[in-house]
């Protein structure tokens, strides 16, 4: 499989080692997150949660892409920890017993904390430039405007699961940036992006 890229990438004209390692490693990314996203929708579907699963990932995965959060080392561990908390979002949390417009106080306050820190990077996952630092800023921005209004949007159908499961997925991912900012801070690594 490696050889046949390496020749794809060759015939198509890239030659840069760099950009080819890069290009095998967006390879690998899409091939492993498609796989969990496979093993998850059929979990979520023997459940009779497959709708819930498929508007949590579409609100999560933009979310995820552009806001940074924390990082695993195993690809092992980053299934169960996706695992965790896709089934906290879809299945566990939506059980407490919280009032309907508590929910809305919940996202208010979980997609602040997405608008204010984001993005949060990892030494996983670097930031190198600020040219990248405000892309990713703009886009997590954006995309934390755009999912906070779908899943409102969902609530206002009537579609009330949807609604609940896309306010704890947002919760968590925002937790997940607090962590992850103060496991940067501890590590003597903010956010800052030298010019």
């Amino acid at each position: 499989m490696e050889k046949a890229i390496d020749k794809f990438l060759f015939d198509i004209g890239i030659t840069d080692r760099l950009t080819i390692i890069k290009v095998k490693y967006g390879i690998e990314i899409v091939r492993t997150e498609f796989s969990k996203a496979i093993v998850f929708m059929i979990f979520f579907a023997l459940f009779g949660k497959l709708p819930a699963f498929l508007f949590t990932l579409v609100v999560l995965a933009p979310l995820r892409c552009f806001t940074g959060g924390m990082h695993l080392q195993t690809k092992f561990g980053c299934f169960l920890f996706s695992f965790v908390i896709l089934l906290s979002a879809i299945m566990l949390l939506p059980h407490l017993p919280i009032a309907p417009f508590i929910y809305y106080l919940i996202l208010l306050y979980s997609s602040t904390i997405i608008f204010l820190l984001s993005p949060v990077f990892t030494k996983k996952r670097p930031v190198k430039t600020k040219e990248r630092y405000l892309y990713l800023r703009k886009k997590s921005v954006l995309f934390s405007f755009l999912c906070t209004g779908l899943v409102v949007g969902v609530s206002l159908t009537g579609l009330s699961e949807l609604f609940i499961s896309g306010t704890w997925i947002i919760t968590i991912q925002a937790i997940q940036l607090v962590i992850a900012k103060i496991i940067n801070m501890k590590g003597g690594k903010t956010n800052e992006i030298s010019s």
